[in-house]
């Protein structure tokens, strides 16, 4: 830990599983095969019945996981975001459909309908508001998220009311590049005009967030909200917190 006392001017949060929280009671479940997972697949499979039936389902359930899987590997080694529609457009293509305008409205009611879902199983609560108004009074404030639809993720930080404590939103979605690249906390230093020796980031992902933001020079508030022993890498966080909540005190004592 560093103790230091460092007097921040600006403050990055990244949004999901920091900000914003996953209530695992609010996701939808999909049973295949005997097997429940947290998934949309089953209201996905109802969209696929209603506007296009000439899909087997069997086949769209393989791709949607076989397709996943490459873009996961893919963003792992470049970085470089794919949105939700051009997923959803991979995945029609896997299944057989040719790329046109009809495949690209399919792709867009599953990308939507997958979206919406996501949506009502996150949540931004109550004591996060507080604490992120609190800061606002004293920090100038932005967000640097992962995300593949940012049209989502602003709808959750307008709907629980924190958007406008955010000077700056920058989304990967939009932006094009994911964290741990540095392209995208640049980005984000740049439309806050802030110093990284000015701001702290603030996330829950070893990887994402405290070693993209260290490589970037910023310093970081790791979020540990399951109490792990460490932090899973090599590079250690400037602070370690359970959750924003404890971030005002947190840094009003170093």
């Amino acid at each position: 830990m560093n103790m230091q006392k460092k007097m921040y001017k600006t403050i990055i949060f990244d949004l999901f599983g920091t900000v914003a929280l996953w209530d695992k009671k609010k996701l939808p479940r999909f049973t295949w095969l005997g097997e429940e997972k947290i998934s949309t697949l089953g209201a996905l499979k109802l969209v696929l019945e209603t506007v296009a039936p000439m899909i087997p389902f069997e086949d769209f359930h393989h791709s949607f996981y076989e397709t996943n899987l490459t873009i996961e590997n893919e963003r792992n080694q470049s970085a470089r975001e794919i949105s939700s529609q051009e997923r959803f457009e991979k995945i029609l293509q896997a299944c057989g459909l040719v790329y046109c305008q009809e495949t690209t409205e399919l792709a867009d009611k599953l990308s939507t309908e997958h979206m919406k879902l996501l949506t009502k199983g996150c949540v931004i609560p109550e004591k996060h508001v507080l604490a992120i108004k609190a800061l606002s009074e004293s920090y100038r404030l932005g967000i640097v998220s992962n995300f593949d639809h940012a049209r989502t993720a602003r709808s959750i930080l307008a709907r629980d009311g924190v958007e406008n404590y955010f000077s700056h939103i920058v989304i990967s979605d939009e932006f094009g590049w994911r964290k741990p690249n540095c392209l995208i906390f640049e980005h984000a230093l740049g439309l806050l005009d802030s110093e990284s020796i000015d701001t702290l980031y603030v996330g829950d992902s070893p990887k994402d967030d405290v070693i993209g933001a260290k490589n970037a020079n910023l310093d970081v508030a790791w979020v540990n909200a399951s109490s792990k022993t460490n932090c899973e890498t090599s590079v250690i966080p400037t602070y370690e917190i359970a959750s924003i909540v404890e971030l005002e005190q947190t840094l009003s004592k170093f």
